[in-house]
């Protein structure tokens, strides 16, 4: 077919010479040649062809041929360190020791990492070849290597000796074959450092492998694998860890995460773990693990300890020897530092311990001056080389004289403490009593329920106090659909949050408001959970979070009264849960506030969140236990609607 009757490639009709564009032997009519990734219209200068059809110069498929060099040249990188002959970047005195103990050859890498090494034993000594990389492969001598396993194994077999020497690889030293490393020297250790060269470390031995703490920030200390925590979005940006590892190993990273969630069929869910390449750091391999907001003590210490073991499960699938961990969640998650010590150094502990065949033998502690964190990892030290059971309320203890001592870092502390201090002795079947219970629970300290409700008589005094709490919260209408109130008595909760309570009072001024009696809607599924276990911030975002990320609650029973935020179950019954919340010094609330605001001053930060700082009517906190669920209020549901619906807020309370 001539040009001057060619067809168009995609209507397929004639196209006339000024009507047309034109690539090689095809044509498309002007109109007709758009791109047929993004429908960008085309003209001569901006067409790319590709099998017969246009592209935008942004869509033009690449030549397959060398997409197929790259991918086969990264596959032949990989399978050479994973030889069995191969050493990482071990030390030259390291290297001849094993040649003289074990074997005639080995591999490893230059110091820079530009070449590998071959070292061979004869009888004058140890040669050491080098063997550099160029973009056809690997080049010894004028001699082009395609891969350094197809080489090494035609000298081993033909036993020809190695070029311009007179020395022949015959018998390779395996990593497992040393008895100092076992088989967890099976891995590639190109950026390890020795235990002894890391920045002020202290080390302790577990099992076949050591735990170290270090001051160094956790994008300069060498090690095979470096954690990292990530939110869902998989975004570095949004968190300081992330941005310090973004930052110091270049964009690379955030652009395999950008093609992980690309790829993947949905967004990574909690207790996730997501691998990528080290790029400029120090390390081989990142992983990136998504973790929960701050909520209950119990639920956290059990998500992070799954997720260390994934990530010790992994690396060990790996045969990586080395990971550096940094105090994650501690950041804007809102973790307590003293629970996330205490749950890394028992996981990596118990680890090496149980696990000798691992290809784990080192986990360091990357703390980076953290506040008090330091100290605290050496406070476990202490107790793991010490005989006898740890307790976990003497190893949790405050710094004397520490900087900057704020007062959440005192509540945090009094949080696990007494949290800690609840579990064990709720294993011997009691309950804890620091504080004495309200005079009118039915609760006693030798009790075996550690939570129960009790429905109060209509006629007592505690149900007219409830009823009058209600008329002056715009609850009046209400009352009359009571169905039943019941007080809630749970001796784990009550403790932690009187304690809080009392902590707020010592740090807040005289004119501070610190408690207020809320209202919080809820649902039926929902009421058990909430009775046994407190608030959980886990739970944010079920009705929106428009004044930040945290337990939401309500000074008017009318509000929480709505259909959307306490829904009637199938009998028409809704239940509110009349509270005690610790408020304390306000901040004005916004949609992404994971903690208060500081206050004036900088010193410490305020303790709530509001709607209005003029007239209050929401109140958010990020503490699950700055709030008690004192009464259950079950009412019926009247079809009416109590509030107006043109509120720009409705939408804006869970």
């Amino acid at each position: 077919m001539s040009v001057a009757t060619a067809k168009c490639q995609v209507c397929h009709t004639t196209a006339k010479a000024l009507n047309r564009i034109r690539v090689q032997d095809m044509v498309w009519h002007k109109k007709c040649c758009l791109c047929v990734i993004c429908t960008l219209q085309l003209s001569s200068k901006t067409i790319r062809q590709s099998n017969g059809k246009a592209y935008c110069v942004k869509h033009c498929p690449k030549p397959i041929r060398n997409l197929i060099s790259r991918n086969q040249e990264e596959r032949n990188t990989e399978e050479e360190r994973l030889l069995p002959y191969f050493h990482g970047e071990d030390s030259r005195e390291e290297i001849e020791r094993r040649l003289r103990r074990n074997g005639d050859f080995l591999v490893r890498w230059s110091a820079n990492g530009s070449a590998y090494i071959v070292s061979v034993r004869h009888p004058g000594g140890v040669l050491h070849a080098k063997v550099p990389r160029s973009g056809r492969g690997f080049v010894f001598h004028e001699e082009v290597i395609p891969t350094l396993r197809v080489w090494i194994d035609r000298h081993v077999k033909s036993k020809m000796p190695i070029p311009r020497t007179e020395v022949s690889l015959i018998n390779p030293v395996n990593r497992w074959s040393d008895a100092k490393h076992k088989e967890h020297s099976d891995v590639v250790r190109s950026k390890s450092l020795p235990v002894n060269q890391l920045k002020s470390s202290r080390t302790t031995r577990c099992g076949d492998g050591v735990v170290q703490i270090s001051s160094e920030s956790i994008c300069k200390v060498q090690a095979d694998v470096i954690v990292n925590s990530v939110g869902l979005h998989m975004d570095l940006s949004t968190g300081a860890l992330g941005r310090g590892i973004a930052t110091a190993g270049g964009p690379g990273i955030q652009t395999e995460l950008n093609e992980y969630r690309r790829r993947s069929a949905r967004l990574p869910s909690f207790g996730d773990v997501i691998v990528t390449r080290g790029y400029s750091l120090p390390c081989q391999r990142i992983f990136h693990a998504t973790l929960k907001p701050w909520g209950d003590v119990q639920n956290v210490v059990q998500d992070l300890g799954n997720i260390l073991k994934k990530i010790f499960r992994l690396a060990d699938e790996m045969k990586f020897a080395s990971i550096a961990i940094p105090p994650i969640g501690t950041g804007r998650l809102g973790y307590s530092k003293q629970v996330v010590a205490q749950v890394l150094y028992s996981e990596a502990a118990d680890y090496l311990e149980n696990h000798p065949e691992s290809s784990i033998d080192r986990i360091i502690f990357a703390v980076n001056g953290k506040l008090g964190l330091r100290e605290i990892f050496e406070k476990l030290q202490e107790n793991e080389d010490s005989e006898g059971e740890q307790d976990y309320t003497t190893i949790i203890e405050p710094t004397a004289n520490r900087e900057n001592d704020e007062y959440y870092e005192k509540l945090d502390l009094e949080y696990v403490k007494m949290t800690s201090i609840y579990t064990t002795l709720s294993k011997a079947g009691g309950q804890i009593q620091v504080f004495p219970y309200p005079k009118n629970w039915s609760m006693t300290k030798s009790s075996q329920k550690p939570y129960d409700r009790f429905e109060l008589d209509p006629n007592s005094a505690e149900y007219k106090d409830v009823i009058a709490n209600m008329v002056a919260s715009d609850g009046e209408m209400h009352t009359k659909l009571i169905a039943k109130v019941e007080r809630i008595e749970n001796g784990h909760s009550y403790q932690l949050y009187e304690h809080m309570r009392r902590l707020m009072i010592e740090a807040n001024s005289g004119d501070v408001m610190n408690e207020r009696v809320l209202w919080h809607g809820t649902t039926a599924e929902a009421v058990d959970n909430i009775i046994m276990s407190g608030f959980n911030r886990s739970y944010a975002g079920a009705n929106a979070t428009y004044y930040g990320i945290g337990v939401y609650f309500a000074a008017d029973f009318s509000y929480s009264a709505q259909p959307i935020y306490s829904p009637p179950d199938n009998f028409g019954l809704k239940r509110i849960f009349q509270c005690r919340v610790l408020t304390g010094n306000c901040c004005l609330g916004r949609e992404d506030l994971l903690e208060p605001d500081l206050l004036p001053g900088g010193r410490r930060k305020c303790d709530s969140a509001v709607n209005s700082l003029d007239d209050p009517s929401i109140f958010v906190i990020f503490k699950d236990f700055a709030a008690y669920p004192e009464h259950l209020i079950s009412f019926y549901d009247d079809s009416i609607s109590c509030v107006s619906q043109d509120s720009s807020a409705d939408d804006n309370y869970s």
